[in-house]
C-alpha cells in the first residue's frame, strides 16, 4: 500500500528459456529414461511379477501369535450414562428456553392485536 491508500500490484516473475534443472543434459536424460522404465515396469505388471517371485511361497505352518485383548473398565458404562444423562438434560433446558420464547413471542403478538384493535 502507498502513501494514498492504493495496493499496488505485484508482478509475476517472467518465464525464462534457461532450463529449471541445471547439471549435465546427459545425467539428466539418463535420469528420464529411468524413471521411465519405472513408470512402463509398474504399469506392465512386471514389478508385481518381480515382487511375487521375491516371496516367500510357502506359509508358515504356526500363525503370529496375537497379544491378549485389554481388560475393559467398568467404568466406560458409567461414562456414557453420565453423557446420555447430561443429553438428556440439555434437551429438557432446551425445551424450557424454547418454550419462554415462542411464550414471550404469543404475548408481543397479543400485544399488536390490542394496538390493532
Amino acid at each position: 500500500m502507498d502513501a494514498a491508500g492504493i495496493v499496488s500490484l505485484v508482478g509475476l516473475p517472467r518465464p525464462t528459456t534457461q532450463p529449471i534443472l541445471v547439471g549435465d543434459r546427459q545425467t539428466l536424460r539418463a535420469l528420464r529414461a529411468a524413471e521411465m522404465a519405472a513408470w512402463e515396469a509398474g504399469s506392465s505388471g512386471v514389478l508385481k511379477e518381480r515382487c511375487q517371485a521375491s516371496q516367500p511361497t510357502t506359509l508358515p505352518a504356526t500363525p503370529a501369535p496375537r497379544l491378549p485383548a485389554p481388560l475393559r473398565a467398568g467404568s466406560e458404562g458409567w461414562g456414557i450414562m453420565i453423557l446420555a444423562v447430561c443429553a438428556v438434560a440439555g434437551l429438557f433446558v432446551g425445551m424450557q428456553d424454547l418454550n419462554t420464547l415462542l411464550d414471550g413471542w404469543g404475548r408481543i403478538l397479543d400485544g399488536i392485536r390490542l394496538l390493532i384493535q
